[in-house]
């Protein structure tokens, strides 16, 4: 009976031991660390490095450069870590890589368009947006986006691209004195289709998205504006109530003058240096006079 006993007793150190070591359970104790090889350095193990080759608990394990994933240091998870145009999108095997549609490039400020393999601006061409819209080429926070587009912008109308002109017009930048005052349609200067009053001040420069200047039937930019033009044909009353004067601010248009055309009568005109410039004649020559 007391050899029994001292077997026993003998049974219950050894197996108390064996418990008290995590290395020999058949599963972990709650809060301990199983080592994954016997003898490894358990410390060195969870001692996170920025060596990709070594596992990570989060990302501060990691690189600066990697993200953690699966205990691995990785390249991206999601298409937020690949901040390049060339390579924007997070592929399977959680590696930056070329983009495949636009919706890699959502991400990449000022590049949302996807074009062979490249995150690039929105539109170089029309044909880079939808069918009711433009891609507008004027210098402004809006260049190389598509916009909605106007349909047949006649002689001296404001357009964004040239194919919101009709047939006969290109879309080109225009300037009110020194200052740039955006861009309009105007007609192409040529034998066949000679300039008609008031669009006889030939301007040449470039179109909007041209490579090569071209002569356009324009206004006298010194003195007015496009738009100075078209409100004059609108016949608008801008006198005074109170009195027999004139009110430029009623015309509402750079370039505008009120002038009066008779006796009570003032309308929206614009300045002019000869006739040519003026659907009938230009009143005050040989100073600078107004379109009557």
């Amino acid at each position: 009976m007391l050899k029994r006993n001292t077997i026993l007793m003998c049974l219950s150190v050894l197996l108390t031991s064996c418990i008290s070591d995590p290395e020999y359970l058949p599963y972990p104790r709650e809060g301990t660390v199983v080592k994954k090889d016997v003898g490894q350095d358990l410390e060195q193990k969870n001692d996170l490095t920025n060596d990709a080759s070594f596992e990570c608990i989060n990302d501060t394990g990691c690189s600066s450069d990697t993200v953690c994933k699966e205990n691995t240091c990785v390249e991206c998870i999601d298409n937020t870590k690949c901040d390049l145009a060339t390579d924007a999108k997070c592929t399977d095997q959680n590696t930056c890589g070329q983009c495949v549609d636009d919706s890699d490039c959502t991400h990449i400020v000022g590049l949302p368009r996807c074009d062979l393999g490249e995150c690039k601006i929105e539109c170089e061409t029309d044909s880079h947006c939808k069918d009711d819209e433009v891609c507008d080429l004027r210098e402004g926070d809006t260049k190389n986006t598509c916009q909605m587009g106007l349909k047949n912008q006649a002689q001296c109308q404001p357009c964004k691209s040239t194919s919101e002109c009709d047939g006969r017009g290109e879309c080109v930048q225009m300037n009110f004195g020194s200052e740039n005052h955006g861009y309009y349609c105007l007609q192409k200067s040529s034998t066949a289709t000679p300039c008609t009053k008031p669009f006889q001040t030939a301007i040449s420069r470039k179109s909007l998205g041209g490579t090569n200047e071209k002569e356009y039937c324009g206004v006298n930019e010194a003195l007015t504006t496009c738009d100075a033009v078209l409100v004059s044909f609108k016949d608008i009353d801008c006198k005074v109530s109170t009195a027999n004067l004139g009110d430029s601010s009623k015309c509402d248009s750079a370039g505008s003058t009120c002038e009066q055309f008779s006796a009570g009568v003032w309308k929206c005109s614009y300045e002019c240096s000869r006739s040519s410039q003026c659907v009938t004649s230009c009143v005050g020559l040989p100073n600078t006079g107004y379109c009557n």
